[in-house]
């Protein structure tokens, strides 16, 4: 294998082999690498006579330059060639060298790290083991058929399942409210989180213009900036987020997963689940770690309760993600 293909690999034992091929030569191509097209300049030469050198018929413009460039670069991608062939092995590199011409090997640079390794003895000829012949019969193929077949199936059963907390913890809810999102619930919620998120990781950034890029994003209406900036403020002024930006500590958008065992609630098709979320706000007080979900849903203040209850899973599924005590010590 060459050290193109070698890239990326590994092996307990590695010969470096073939000590022959190394020689210096005129660079007369350079390849212009920095845009987004690759182009090439070459010089172009006559035909040879005899063991003159050819006569030179054309050459790029500043072609000094163009060749002195290339040069550098084939220097620095022989030295990265090299490093691959030095650490593809994992317990044993042998390093081929040649008694007379060494400097014709492309391995003559590793030939002052080995003055003090073992040198391996030539094992001379060597016969190749003999071989024996296998009869295969019709029934041998059928069989091994089978079992390539059962092999395959095998590796295309899933092993482990992922589901996200919030379908999970929501779907086997039995209390039941009648919750408006508007025709663009989703996108607005998207709109109110990233505002949200964002007074509390940056909070003298500019709500109003972020508002107005992020209901654009989400085809919006811009005109609606006001009214998703105060809904912000008004969050902002609870009791929940004046504790939560008084806190020690406090993170946003956090994104946990834990394993379900197979078997166990939750866990999806009998398998072992990763269940992955994100928790919108978690601040940490003296009495522990503080949970905040966010929810944008249009629902009357006799439906509060009912809501909590609703959503109350989704929060107890984050709930053992997080340490009993603070993230980072100050």
């Amino acid at each position: 294998m060459n050290l193109h293909k070698v890239k990326g690999l590994e092996s307990p034992v590695v010969f470096l082999s073939d000590p022959t091929g190394e020689f210096d030569h005129d660079v007369d191509l350079y390849i212009d690498r920095s845009g987004d097209l690759i182009q090439g300049y070459m010089t172009v030469y006559g035909i040879r006579s005899g063991r003159q050198k050819p006569p030179l018929l054309a050459r790029p413009r500043d072609s000094e330059l163009m060749f002195a460039a290339e040069e550098q670069f084939q220097s620095a991608e022989g030295q990265r060639l090299l490093y691959v062939a030095a650490t593809r092995a994992g317990a044993a590199l042998v390093v081929v060298q040649r008694a007379k011409g060494n400097n014709q090997n492309p391995w003559v640079f590793f030939e002052s790290f080995l003055q003090d390794s073992a040198v391996l003895p030539d094992p001379g000829p060597q016969a190749c083991p003999a071989g024996h012949e296998d009869v295969v019969t019709a029934t041998d193929v059928t069989v091994a058929i089978d079992v390539v077949a059962k092999h395959w199936d095998q590796s295309a059963t899933s092993s482990y399942a992922t589901a996200a907390a919030k379908e999970l913890s929501l779907a086997p809810s039995r209390i039941h409210f009648h919750a408006a999102t508007g025709e663009h619930g989703t996108e607005w919620g998207t709109v109110i989180h990233l505002l949200l998120e964002t007074a509390l990781v940056r909070p003298g950034a500019d709500l109003h213009q972020l508002a107005h890029t992020a209901l654009a994003e989400e085809g919006l209406a811009v005109d609606e900036v006001s009214t998703a900036v105060e809904m912000v403020q008004q969050v902002l002024r609870s009791d929940v987020l004046r504790r939560a930006r008084a806190a020690s500590q406090y993170l946003v958008e956090v994104p946990f997963q834990k394993l379900v065992p197979a078997g166990a609630p939750h866990a999806v098709g009998g398998l072992p689940t990763i269940v992955r979320g994100v928790i919108d706000l978690a601040f940490f007080e003296s009495s522990g770690w503080v949970i905040v979900d966010y929810k944008t849903d249009r629902i009357a203040e006799t439906q509060v309760s009912a809501a909590a209850e609703h959503y109350r899973a989704q929060v107890e599924t984050a709930a053992p993600c997080i340490p009993s005590g603070p993230v980072f010590e100050e």
